[in-house]
C-alpha cells in the first residue's frame, strides 16, 4: 500500500478534531479558541512521523500519553478537572478506533498502527465511519454522563442576544436530557416571557406562539434558529429556540456559548421558584 503523508495527516487531523469535540461535549469542558483546531493540527502532525523507525520512541506510552495532555490542555479549558478530562479523552479516542476497525472489516482499506489511522483508496468510507462515530460516542457517551444524580439547586442565570441581557432563576433537573439534534449542544428550556424583551424584532416573531415554524427571516437570525424535538405524554412537540449569545451562570467566570435556548408559553414553577430548568451538562 502507498501511504501519502498529507492524507495521514488530513484523516488524523479530522479523527482528533472530532475526538476532542466529542470529549467537550461529554464532560462540559471549556473550549479555547481556535485551541481543538491547533491540537488536533499537532494530532495529524504527530501522526506522520509513525513511518519512520528512527522516530518509533515518540509512540512509547508515556510519550502518547504526554502528546494527549499537551493536546487537552492546548485545546481545552479542563485544568480544575484535568482528569475527568483525560479519562474521556481516551474512552472516546479507543470507541473512535473501534470504529475505524469496523470500517475495515467493511472495506479492507483503512489501517491502524499505533493508533493511528491511514486509508489506501477510501476516503469516504472512513469519512462516513468517523462521522457515523462522532454522533453515537457522543450519544451514548453523554447519557451515561447525564444518568449521574446531581444535587436539585437552584441557579440565577444571565442570557445575552445580541448585546442584550436578562438574569432569570434557574433550576438545574436531570430531567432535561434535551440536545439539539445538529450540534449536540445542552438545551435550556425558558419562560417566554422572561427572554422575551431582549430578543431582537425577527426573532421574537418567530417564538411567539402560535407562529408558523415556517416563518422567514434574514440570514442574520435564521442560522440561530433551533427546532428541538421532545416527547411530552402522549405525543411527539417541538420546541422553537435559538442560540444564544452567550450564557453566565452566577459565580461562574466561563461564558457559555456552545448552548440552546428553548421556550415555553407556560409558567415552569407554580411558586414562580425558577423560570427555566437548566441542562445538568452546563
Amino acid at each position: 500500500m502507498t501511504v501519502y503523508p498529507d492524507v495521514v495527516i488530513f484523516f488524523n487531523f479530522i479523527a482528533d478534531y472530532l475526538i476532542l469535540k466529542s470529549v467537550k461535549i461529554i464532560t462540559g469542558a471549556g473550549e479555547k479558541r481556535p485551541g481543538i483546531f491547533i491540537s488536533s493540527l499537532l494530532g495529524g502532525i504527530y501522526s506522520v512521523f509513525m513511518f519512520d523507525e528512527r522516530m518509533k520512541i515518540i509512540y512509547s506510552l508515556p510519550f502518547q500519553a504526554l502528546v494527549s495532555a499537551i493536546m487537552l490542555l492546548l485545546g481545552l479549558r479542563c485544568r480544575k478537572m484535568f482528569l475527568k478530562v483525560f479519562i474521556c479523552f481516551y474512552i472516546t479516542a479507543f470507541a473512535f478506533s473501534g470504529a475505524a476497525a469496523f470500517a475495515e472489516n467493511l472495506s479492507g482499506v483503512i489501517v491502524m498502527k499505533n493508533g493511528i489511522l491511514y486509508s489506501g483508496n477510501s476516503i469516504f468510507m472512513i469519512s462516513a465511519c468517523l462521522a457515523a462515530a462522532f454522533f453515537l460516542i457522543t450519544y451514548f457517551l453523554r447519557s451515561i454522563v447525564m444518568r449521574k444524580k446531581i444535587p436539585v439547586k437552584k441557579e440565577g442565570i444571565t442570557v445575552c442576544v445580541d448585546g442584550r441581557s436578562v438574569e432569570i432563576n434557574g433550576l438545574f433537573d436531570t430531567g432535561n436530557s434535551l440536545l439539539d439534534p445538529i450540534t449536540l449542544y445542552p438545551v435550556v428550556v425558558v419562560e417566554y416571557d422572561k427572554i422575551k424583551d431582549i430578543l431582537p424584532g425577527e426573532m421574537l416573531e418567530f417564538l411567539k406562539e402560535g407562529r408558523d415554524l415556517n416563518f422567514s427571516m434574514s440570514r442574520k437570525y435564521s442560522n440561530r434558529i433551533r427546532l428541538i424535538p421532545y416527547n411530552s405524554v402522549g405525543a411527539n412537540e417541538i420546541l422553537k429556540g435559538f442560540r444564544p449569545d452567550y450564557i453566565k451562570i452566577n459565580g461562574r467566570e466561563e461564558c457559555i456559548k456552545d448552548v440552546i435556548i428553548a421556550v415555553v408559553y407556560k409558567k415552569l414553577s407554580l411558586n414562580n421558584d425558577f423560570d427555566a430548568i437548566l441542562h445538568p451538562l452546563i
